[in-house]
């Protein structure tokens, strides 16, 4: 009688673990790091990391700010609309969105951010997030990278907005 309280009590447990879960989002299998990025306006790091699943599939993506270990959270199905990885002073500054995220496979990420926040101007970065035998990535100009650098636009030596973003496959220690 007792066992078959104990196993009623953890079957209702496991249930209700399971349902909590479901609510609190995607359990990650495993997170991949894919872009490292620093600037030359400060010397803060933020990371770019993508979740996974446990099916492998692309699940969501994360922005950690080193210093203070804060993580910022976006579904992958938010892509659509686009999702700000930051934003300062009531602008948006990068804004990353796909039209064709499949999470099986990847797609296309149009990178978009403010050039000029005087003038409101933008520029866009195309890249892509694939999977291959080695698993998922971050490529520009179909060249796999791990490390974006920004350049500030200054007028004045105000930063006003962002320059050029350079890429590269190299990670500097932090």
């Amino acid at each position: 009688m007792k066992l078959a309280r104990t196993v009623v009590l953890l079957a209702g447990l496991i249930a209700g673990l399971s349902a909590w879960a479901q609510e609190a989002g995607t359990i990650l299998a495993e997170r991949v790091l894919l872009a490292t990025i620093t600037s030359n306006y400060d010397s803060r790091t933020t990371e770019l990391w993508l979740g996974i699943d446990d099916s492998g599939n692309a699940a969501e993506i994360e922005r950690l700010d080193v210093e203070s270990r804060r993580i910022k959270k976006f579904a992958i199905p938010d892509l659509a609309k686009g999702i700000v990885l930051k934003e300062e002073g009531g602008h948006q500054i990068f804004i990353l969105r796909s039209a064709d995220f499949d999470p099986t496979r990847g797609g296309n990420l149009e990178l978009n951010y403010l050039h000029n926040g005087l003038t409101g101007s933008r520029r866009t970065s195309m890249l892509a997030l694939e999977i291959d035998a080695d698993g998922w990535k971050l490529l520009h100009s179909g060249v796999v990278f791990k490390r974006i650098h920004v350049l500030a636009n200054k007028i004045f030596g105000k930063v006003v907005g962002v320059k050029e973003l350079r890429y590269s496959a190299k990670v500097r220690a932090h």
